[in-house]
């Protein structure tokens, strides 16, 4: 891929997202930590083309993934923003389809998008699409502490929310309120607890 006619979107330390007229490039340095996880995810099925309809291939370096192509879409908001952007744009079935997706494949695969947050959805074709598609921890990292084989072994902890779990819980939940007026009080800060808020994203 010629990347001198790309426009740079974004940056953000070691990645950036690069655009064009049709696409989104997100790219990262060679053997960046969190590098294998969007192929990981992909393999094993928690994304496919109900979550991220927008997604076109990986980007390699030889055997390596540095990055992924998108299909460009409408972003829904701001990074810690609410979600009356998505609001206007579907429909309630739309949005309780998606977060039935994410938490019934977290459950499934344990583990979960770990910064669900408006920035990081957009609306493509007139479907819901995640597109930070390396933010997902294992329960294993998110709950307890302790890396997969796939995620990053030694991150820097002063870069990362605290408790791990806290984004995820307070973006699940104002998703669950804002886009489908449900209400879930708890922290989901264990397996158990996501169980909980699962079951209130039953399909009707």
């Amino acid at each position: 891929i010629d990347f001198s006619n790309k426009t740079l979107h974004h940056k953000k330390r070691t990645r950036a997202v690069l655009r064009d007229e049709k696409y989104h490039y997100k790219l990262w340095e060679f053997g960046w930590e969190h590098g294998k996880v969007a192929r990981d995810c992909i393999e094993i099925g928690y994304y496919d083309e109900k979550l991220i309809p927008a997604f076109v291939s990986m980007i390699v370096d030889g055997d390596t993934d540095v990055g992924y192509i998108m299909k460009s879409g409408k972003v829904m908001g701001a990074s810690r923003g609410d979600w009356h952007e998505l609001v206007k744009v579907t429909t309630r079935e739309q949005r309780l389809v998606f977060l039935h997706e994410v938490l019934q494949r977290s459950l499934k695969h344990a583990r979960i998008i770990s910064d669900m947050v408006p920035s990081n959805v957009i609306v493509f074709d007139g479907k819901i699409c995640c597109i930070d598609l390396e933010g997902v921890e294992s329960f294993s990292w998110m709950f307890n502490g302790v890396p997969e084989p796939h995620e990053a072994q030694d991150r820097n902890l002063n870069k990362v929310s605290k408790p791990y779990w806290k984004i995820m819980s307070d973006y699940t939940k104002l998703y669950m309120n804002q886009c489908l007026g449900l209400s879930y009080q708890n922290e989901i800060n264990s397996p158990e607890k996501l169980v909980e808020a699962a079951k209130l994203v039953e399909l009707e």
